[in-house]
């Protein structure tokens, strides 16, 4: 429904720009597998192409990939190599930013035409982030091509009876270039009176692993034991290029000739580059126990260092593991139960560490700052961007689990269960200190504690197993919690025990609350509970206090947790039927308790706000009552429960058997759906929404829309 007032006003068109921007794509993905040789010599290659399309015009991608592994025995199979190549390489065709013209598509006036009679783009440059979606599309080009290409070698001895030594060495290399350019006719250099915009980035990296172990395997009578020792060596780099230039003396070379532009020649284009190396070395070993396959014992150890704690007092960690097994169904006690075939306790404890992702983290450094004018000229200021931290060292995860492994029946039943409690020490925070005397205010340090405990299960079943027909389901389950245990340590304290992060798009206020005792992920903000006649809201306070709009004073202190955007329960169903040469397999997952931000309902549902189109249930009564006349505001009326169940694949096959065809052996022909169907009370897109860092559950209002998949293969065997 079309608001009142400017922009909305009529302008005598009927758009659908959604319809405009969009397309029913077409995809196509071809495989194929080679595999030969003998006992002493073997190969296999793979090779793939991919052409997709994307749901929006002018996005595609092109994929390639190949792969070789060589395997060769020699001197009565003590000697073994094996070599390996891997090449892929990615294409993606998309100028523009998906984002901003999905989100202009569905704010922009349905009655505004998509050109000017003279054939020019309608646009509205005197409105700020209001642009002709298709315009963006059409009047912008872009292409990123990653290529990554992995050589990898091993060599294996045998030298006597159960001892085992190899080498392997490895390099990845990987290569990126990309490049965007505006023509002359694009709104942002309408708006900025510019000759057209270009940009040119490239990056390379490399990683390079050797690793050396030597392995002996030893069984004497009941008693199997295995001893491992090794050493490893990884070695990292990336470096990169950028530029940009714009006022163009033509536009129809795109981003291909950069050093035209007259920004460059008057210094105002923009170039950096850059270039980092990292590296990291380890020894470790591992030693496995086995008496009569019914008592089990492994422990490891791995002692690491990393060049990323460079200035730091303790670049060493080490991370012990120890764990044990009782197969209890080969218990004398156990015999009369023959329906069980594996019944296994287990229990482990095991540490394992994480380096920061950022080098340099502990020593100081200098930087360039903004230019200063002096003695007639600008000058570049160095200035401190990070403090020295000796006391910088690994984050520790420590986990503790215990399970069972089961299997009934010859195997017609089967699965595990399993309970962890995992606790996180060290977690690096950007921790503000007093400068000065510090020359920086903010010092990254190991001040952060965090638990996790749940639980785990997965049942397989075969209830029908017959030779016709034949049915497999295999379900899990998994629940966690988790809470944040400290933000400080004997070096750091911190005058509040939280911090806010996030925000729900650009509608203000900070969005999630991280605090010492509560868990990741908790929406914190405002309550409303009703709303008045007048069709303002009220406010229930943390005490519990009602409060009408116009009282409500928006402290801090009158925030509170609303919800969580980490879902509590997770869970999965998955089938497998099989009926003479049919097979049909459907695959379905769903998670539940928990809270999504409704970023559509908050800026497309207030009558109010004109600047945007809005959804019909804009001008329908709040809580029942009244029409909204109070502005924007991100409360708990557009937090929203977000449980689903996705009925995520179907995929139905037919299996030719012998074709008839020389050269073909047999052919499969099936049909997929991916992406089939979610049931969820939830009134937005789509309830699976971003759950990554610590502002989960956000449902971006501009996110790239999700797609359902058809797909018609074939499966050749030659």
């Amino acid at each position: 429904m079309i608001g009142e007032g400017v922009p909305f006003s009529d302008r005598g068109a009927s758009t659908d720009w959604l319809d405009e921007i969009t397309r029913i794509p077409f995809s196509h993905v071809h495989n194929l597998a080679f595999r030969g040789g003998n006992a002493k010599t073997n190969y296999i290659a793979t090779a793939g192409y991919r052409s997709l399309e994307g749901i929006m015009l002018k996005s595609n991608q092109i994929g390639l990939n190949g792969r070789i592994d060589v395997n060769h025995n020699m001197f009565d199979d003590k000697l073994k190599f094996n070599v390996g190549i891997l090449y892929r390489k990615y294409s993606n065709s998309q100028g523009y930013d998906a984002s901003e013209v999905y989100q202009d598509a569905l704010s922009r006036n349905p009655t505004e035409p998509t050109k000017n009679p003279d054939g020019t783009w309608y646009e509205r440059p005197d409105i700020i982030y209001y642009e002709n979606p298709l315009a963006q599309i059409h009047e912008s080009e872009g292409e990123n091509v990653n290529s990554t290409t992995r050589l990898n070698a091993s060599v294996s001895y045998f030298p006597i009876e159960d001892l085992h030594i190899k080498g392997l060495v490895s390099q990845e290399n990987h290569y990126n270039i990309s490049g965007y350019s505006e023509t002359f006719n694009h709104i942002s250099n309408i708006r900025d009176n510019r000759r057209g915009y270009a940009t040119r980035n490239t990056s390379t990296g490399t990683d390079f692993l050797t690793e050396l172990t030597a392995t002996y395997d030893k069984k004497i009578n009941l008693h199997k034991f295995s001893v491992l020792g090794g050493y490893s060596y990884q070695e990292g780099s990336t470096e990169g290029f950028l530029m940009d230039n714009y006022d163009f003396p033509t536009d129809v070379f795109s981003y291909h000739n950069m050093a035209w532009g007259d920004a460059l020649n008057a210094g105002r284009a923009n170039m950096s580059s850059y270039k980092s190396t990292w590296n990291l070395i380890g020894f470790f070993s591992r030693v496995t126990y086995n008496y009569d396959n019914k008592y089990l014992f492994m422990g490891s150890f791995r002692h690491e260092a990393s060049s990323k704690f460079l200035g730091a007092e303790e670049p060493w960690g080490s991370f012990p593991a120890v764990s044990v097994g009782w197969r209890i169904n080969r218990e004398q006690f156990m015999e009369d139960f023959n329906f069980i075939d594996d019944l296994k306790l287990r229990a482990g404890y095991g540490v394992t560490g994480t380096a920061p992702e950022a080098s340099f983290l502990g020593v100081a450094r200098l930087g360039f700052s903004d230019y200063f004018f002096q003695n007639g000229e600008w000058v570049p200021a160095l200035q401190p961007v990070s403090n020295p931290n000796p006391y910088l060292r690994w984050e520790e995860k420590h986990e503790t689990n215990i399970g069972l492994d089961f299997s009934f029946l010859n195997g017609r039943m089967g699965g595990s269960m399993d309970y962890y409690v995992r606790r996180t020490n060290g977690l690096l925070y950007d921790y503000p200190v007093p400068s000065p005397p510090n020359l920086y205010d903010i010092t990254t340090a190991n001040v952060g504690k965090m638990e996790n405990k749940g639980f785990e299960a997965i049942v397989n079943v075969i209830p029908v197993q017959g030779e016709d027909f034949q049915w497999n389901t295999s379900m899990n389950f998994s629940t966690n919690q988790n809470k944040l245990v400290s933000l400080q340590n004997e070096l750091y304290t911190l005058t509040n025990n939280f911090f806010d992060v996030g925000h729900y798009d650009d509608a203000g206020l900070q969005s999630h609350r991280v605090q010492v005792g509560e868990s990741i992920g908790n929406h914190f903000g405002f309550k409303v509970v009703d709303v008045s006649e007048e069709g303002e809201w009220i406010y229930e306070t943390p005490s519990g206090e009602r409060v009408p709009y116009d009282e409500f004073e928006r402290r801090e202190e009158d925030k509170q947790i609303l919800g969580n955007g980490l879902p509590t329960y997770f869970a999965g169903w998955n089938n497998n039927f099989r009926y003479k040469n049919w097979d049909l397999s459907i695959s379905m997952r769903g998670a539940f308790d928990f809270q999504i931000m409704n970023t559509q309902r908050l800026f497309y549902e207030n009558p109010t706000l004109t600047i945007f189109n809005q959804l019909e249930s804009a001008h329908e009564p709040v809580f029942g009552k009244a029409k909204l006349t109070v502005p924007q505001e991100a409360n708990s009326y557009y937090l929203e429960d977000g449980d689903y169940w996705k009925i995520d694949n179907i995929t139905l096959g037919y299996n030719l058997g012998t074709t008839g065809i020389k050269y073909i052996k047999s052919a499969r022909v099936y049909v997929s759906s991916l992406n089939t169907f979610t049931i969820t009370g939830y009134s937005g897109i789509d309830p699976e929404v971003n759950r990554i860092g610590l502002a989960p559950g956000i449902d971006d209002r501009n996110k790239y829309p999700s797609t359902r998949t058809l797909t018609i293969g074939v499966n050749l065997k030659f």
